[in-house]
């Protein structure tokens, strides 16, 4: 699942929510420990924001041009859709390192992301969730995860990078899915952490295309913190900027995504596109 986002430094302004089925508010319990790491800078302002938009991705980003991530958490109640009676559509939901490029950061392009999630498919009327992870440039396709997983359910997931492999892992805390698997992906350099919700590609890597997305509930992610130099700390620390991306494909904006609450480790993804 691969993406191209740009980004800006002229602030974005907030976009009317959509009128959509409302998603539970309830925070998820984490199957593991939390990303290591000390808060250096309690109480400080938010860092630097910019306005970024990609054609398959929405949600933020942290970036920092020195020192790397070395983890990532996050999580999420899944969302339900509607579906079309005919055709495929998808939608996935997911935490990731690495990517994102952006020029004004000083963050170069790179064809390493490491990333884990979940994803819901239409076909012909019926959705299909599941949980899977991919490590890009090796796994040029997501690798589905066997286990359960439903609309509403609490996922939390996490990735942490050590002794020069990442640790993956993913909790639905309704169904006891726990999946953790680590791997190694030479190249990654650790400049960005995600949260996103996105339009999964397809015919990849020769000519990637998003799919178009189904209705879907809104996705809140909570918990939403990275750790960079041995701080763990909000999306929108400080000590290195952030980026807030929407979806724009062919001119529309297929998905909102709201301001940062909860002292900068939480925000929404509304579907708006209709």
């Amino acid at each position: 699942m691969t993406a191209e986002p740009t980004a800006t430094s002229t602030p974005s302004s907030p976009s009317p929510s959509p009128s959509v089925s409302p998603s539970p508010s309830a925070e998820v319990a984490l199957a593991s420990e939390p990303c290591p790491g000390t808060d250096r800078n309690p109480g400080a302002p938010p860092g630097r924001q910019l306005a970024g938009s990609s054609t398959n991705w929405s949600g933020y980003v942290s970036a920092v041009k020195e020192t790397g991530v070395t983890c990532v958490e996050g999580s999420w109640i899944e969302p339900d859709v509607v579906c079309p009676s005919t055709g495929h559509q998808a939608v996935a939901v997911w935490i990731g390192i690495d990517g994102f490029s952006a020029k004004v950061l000083g963050i170069p392009s790179t064809n390493v992301l490491v990333q884990i999630g979940t994803q819901i498919d239409c076909d012909n009327g019926e959705p299909r969730h599941g949980a899977w992870k991919e490590v890009l440039p090796a796994e040029m396709r997501e690798e589905r995860i066997s286990g359960v997983v439903h609309a509403g359910d609490h996922l939390s997931a996490r990735i942490s990078y050590a002794a020069a492999e990442f640790t993956i892992a993913i909790f639905d805390a309704d169904t006891n899915l726990d999946y953790t698997i680590t791997q190694a992906a030479p190249g990654a350099p650790r400049k960005s952490a995600e949260w996103i919700v996105e339009a999964p590609a397809v015919n990849c890597p020769s000519s990637c295309s998003p799919v178009a997305m189904p209705k879907f509930t809104t996705v809140r992610f909570t918990g939403a913190y990275v750790t960079i130099a041995g701080q763990r700390a909000a999306i929108d620390d400080a000590s290195w900027s952030n980026v807030k991306l929407k979806m724009v494909r062919n001119n529309i904006i297929r998905d909102t995504t709201s301001s940062l609450i909860d002292d900068g480790s939480s925000f929404s993804v509304s579907w708006r596109h209709r």
